[in-house]
């Protein structure tokens, strides 16, 4: 799975690598990029990579307490509170 970040204020590049290490302690392997690569060339890089899911994390998602999980087969967005990243796990490994 790969998270994309490219947020850059201090308050939430912290809580991004929060949510990443939360995910990781589920048992899901993540991939980060905190990059400001566009969407679309961040899909790319999954596509590359040959990743199944791609969350993206933004300032605007932070505030909504809230990420858009995207698997890369079907296309399908996961909704997934931050406070239920437990979630990811039993969507990834389905």
């Amino acid at each position: 799975m790969l998270f994309r970040s490219g947020e850059t204020t201090l308050p939430a590049v912290i809580e991004f690598n929060n949510i990443v290490k939360e995910i990781i302690e589920t048992g899901v392997n993540v991939s980060t990029d905190q990059s400001n690569r566009e969407k679309g060339d961040m899909y790319k890089v999954a596509e590359k990579q040959a990743l199944s899911y791609i969350c993206f994390v933004t300032e605007e998602s932070l505030k909504n307490k809230e990420l858009i999980l995207k698997n890369m087969q079907s296309r399908e967005e996961f909704k997934i509170k931050t406070n239920k990243l437990d979630e990811i796990r039993k969507i990834v490994k389905t």
